[in-house]
């Protein structure tokens, strides 16, 4: 019935199958000369269109036991063994001396290769996951490594620094002093009593500076290897600073140096006293190293929101502008001789750095070579804070 309908529609079938792309077609004379092939069939032939047929072969089906009408039926695979293929579910004919292939793409077949398709991207997907995931790791670990070397020149620069300070800046005072000791035992058996006053001021002024330093060396190796203990407490930041000031006041008179308490007599910090020791009789002992006689010291505090700023500023010969940024760095640290010839090691402003930031505070430098500098330290507002008075006057300290 349906044939007989279609019989009058010649043309229009006959458009469709050669221009579908659902349906492959392709006329063969059984000599594997290709007569015909639609656009959906020629897409799927090779340059020999008879040995595009792999499974089964062309020489399987002109060899069928059937030799008319259908030989065979089911999927037909066209390709090449060494590339893709494809498989269509077909019907094969034969009338005389020709081959007719007449298939299409199966549901069933579209749906598992879609399924395949759908199954590849899932695995693609997981895969770049998987590599994301890696390359993150890689990331955290090369990041771990530069962090590890880093710590590692850190340890080495403490290493050379440690020992530098123990051939040079520990032997030369001692040595000096021995040196000074000697010579004021000869003088005193000898009483010879000539110069013995001033030959005593240098040894006090190496012992001091030697026990400084060694104090310096022991707080940074406790630092260095966790046996520094940090226990903060609530005090008044005034009278422990005139404390400090006091150690200081023979060396400042020497140079003729003020030192002035800009601190009112109300504030109170939390801070551990050993660290915050420490710092402010660094940063005093710089200031009187490197200003010059009838100079001035001022030690003042500002109440921050969130911290109390500490500052101790000179008017002596300041830091040059390329040797700033090297202050606090251990790596690069430097020092060099006061106004009265007064020698450094740079550990000082190291552990000034290494004490405020165990508070959780910052350190930080203004200078102008020639005109003087002034170091700004923040211990934040845990307990500390300055009451609502007035400011008490400012104490000077010659």
């Amino acid at each position: 019935m349906i044939h007989t309908i279609l019989s009058e529609w010649p043309k229009e079938v006959g458009d469709a199958i050669v221009n579908t792309r659902s349906l492959c077609v392709a006329l063969f004379a059984t000599d594997k000369t290709l007569l015909y092939a639609n656009q959906a069939m020629s897409a799927l032939l090779r340059e020999n269109p008879s040995e595009t047929l792999i499974n089964p072969t062309f020489d399987q089906l002109i060899s069928a036991d059937q030799k008319e009408n259908l030989i065979f039926e089911g999927y037909v695979t066209l390709g090449d063994y060494d590339y893709v293929n494809a498989s269509i579910s077909a019907r094969v004919y034969r009338k005389g001396n020709q081959i007719l292939i007449m298939g299409g793409a199966d549901a069933g077949q579209l749906f598992e290769q879609n399924e395949k398709l759908h199954q590849m991207n899932r695995d693609v997907a997981n895969l770049q996951r998987q590599l994301m995931k890696e390359k993150a790791q890689l990331e955290k670990t090369v990041s771990q490594l530069n962090k590890k070397n880093e710590e590692l020149k850190t340890l080495n620069a403490t290493k050379d620094k440690f020992f530098s300070i123990i051939a040079h800046d520990l032997r030369s005072p001692f040595n000096a002093i021995i040196g000074f000791s000697d010579l004021l035992v000869s003088q005193v058996k000898e009483q010879d009593y000539e110069g013995i006053g001033e030959h005593a001021e240098i040894v006090q002024k190496l012992s001091m500076r030697t026990m400084n330093l060694l104090s310096n060396l022991i707080a940074w190796s406790r630092s260095q290897t966790g046996r520094l203990e940090y226990k903060p407490v609530t005090f008044n930041l005034s009278t422990f600073l005139n404390e400090i000031i006091l150690m200081f006041a023979d060396i400042a008179r020497q140079k003729s140096i003020h030192i002035r308490d800009h601190i009112p007599d109300n504030v109170q910090i939390h801070a551990d006293q050993d660290m915050l020791g420490t710092v402010l009789r660094n940063l005093i002992s710089n200031a009187i190293k490197y200003t010059r006689e009838n100079g001035v010291i001022t030690v003042s505090v500002d109440n921050l929101p969130e911290a109390l700023r500490v500052s101790v500023s000179d008017n002596g010969v300041g830091i040059p502008e390329d040797k700033v940024g090297k202050l606090f760095d251990l790596t690069r640290s430097f020092s060099t001789v006061g106004t009265h010839k007064e020698k450094g090691t740079g550990l000082g402003l190291i552990l000034c750095r290494n004490f405020v930031a165990r508070h959780g505070g910052e350190i930080r430098v203004e200078s102008e070579e020639g005109e003087g500098s002034t170091f700004y330290f923040t211990i934040p507002n845990t307990a500390s804070k300055v009451t609502e008075q007035e400011e008490s006057a400012a104490t000077a300290v010659q």
